[in-house]
Order: structure tokens, then sequence, then C-alpha cells
């Protein structure tokens, strides 16, 4: 039998694409518009047949709910970071995401999430030889262990253009959103140390 002590435990990732959050579509047109604000449309990044949400202001939000994962070990750092791109070209530019969360019980509305992550999204400053539509990542946010709690059924997740540069005119297109999770894989607790603190992507 192997002992959890001796596992060798690694970060996994779930990507939750852009397509996935809440949409309707606008009467007589192709273009889908996010529910959570009126101002984000999905619709391709670029030319790449790629599908985003476009962000025109700070403060819009796109909203995602799922049930609560049960391959997600709770008692351990959950974190996360935004998928994006950007028509921009200019290296100096700069963007900041938010993401925000809520843990229900089944019974209640999935209403505007109001909870920030207890370690923020830092500012992303597009570097090197920016290129239009190119896929970036932002820097991780982090859940902190034991926030999500058993009796959470369902986790609602709103992802937020925060602010930009002022000279970043051009698109900003929100890909998905990427968890980095333990796996949970008894019932008891488990033991990875080794795995609270650092950050995944790093």
């Amino acid at each position: 039998m192997i002992k959890d002590k001796n596992v060798g435990y690694k970060w996994k990732f779930e990507y939750i694409s852009a397509s996935e959050f809440g949409t309707d579509v606008i009467s007589g047109d192709v273009d889908l518009v996010g529910f959570a604000t009126s101002g984000c449309t999905y619709e391709e990044v670029g030319t790449t047949g790629v599908g985003g949400w476009t962000f025109p202001l700070s403060g819009d939000t796109v909203r995602y709910m799922m049930t609560r994962p049960s391959h997600w070990d709770i008692d351990n750092d959950i974190f996360v970071r935004v998928i994006y791109a950007t028509g921009s070209t200019t290296s100096a530019d700069t963007i900041t995401w938010k993401v925000l969360h809520s843990r229900n019980a089944f019974g209640a509305a999935p209403a505007a999430p109001t909870t920030e992550l207890d370690t923020l999204i830092a500012q992303d400053t597009l570097t090197g030889a920016a290129a239009a539509s190119e896929v970036r990542a932002s820097p991780a946010g982090k859940i902190d262990a034991s926030t999500i709690v058993d009796t959470s059924d369902f986790l609602v997740f709103d992802v937020e253009l925060d602010a930009f540069a002022a000279g970043l005119t051009e698109s900003k297109q929100m890909l998905g959103l990427e968890f980095a999770y333990v796996p949970k894989l008894t019932e008891f607790p488990q033991q990875a140390p080794d795995l609270q603190t650092a950050d995944p992507w790093s």
C-alpha cells in the first residue's frame, strides 16, 4: 500500500474556456453577450479562429458557475490565472484582471460574487516583442486553503477587467480561466505541505 506521506504530489490544472461562461444571443445578430454585464461580447480573437470575451471597459464582468469539484483538495491552496489576448503591440502596455468567487449551498441563487482572491492577481505588463492576439497568462492569484468548504455545493466565479493602461485602446479578450490544485485522492486529509505556498506556474 502506498502511504499518503510517500505520494509525490504534483499540481493538476483545470481550464475553463471562455465559451463556457454565461451567454445570451443578441437578437438579430450572431454575437453573444455576457449575462453579467452587457458590455462584453464573445467574438473571434483577431483572425485566429479562437473565440474569447471582449471587454470594452474596466469593470466589465463575465460569470461562470460550477459544482464543487470533488477532485480538488480544498485543504490546499487553489491557484487561479486568466488566459487572455490583446490587440496591443506595445510592450509597455499593462492590464489587470480581477477574479471574485462565492461558495453556495443548493437552494441559493448564483448571485454576483463579492469575495476577492486571498492573493490578488497582480498587474501584467506586456513584454518582449508583443504581437497582436498573442496568448498570454496573467500572474497567479490564490484562494487560501479551506476557504472553500465541504458544504459548498456550487461555486460562482466572476472574471473582471479591473484596469488597463490608458494607451491600451486595442481589444482586450479573455480566453479562459485556469485553476491549479492538489488532486484529492482520499476521503481523509492529505499531506502536501511542499505545495502549499508555491506558484505552480512560476
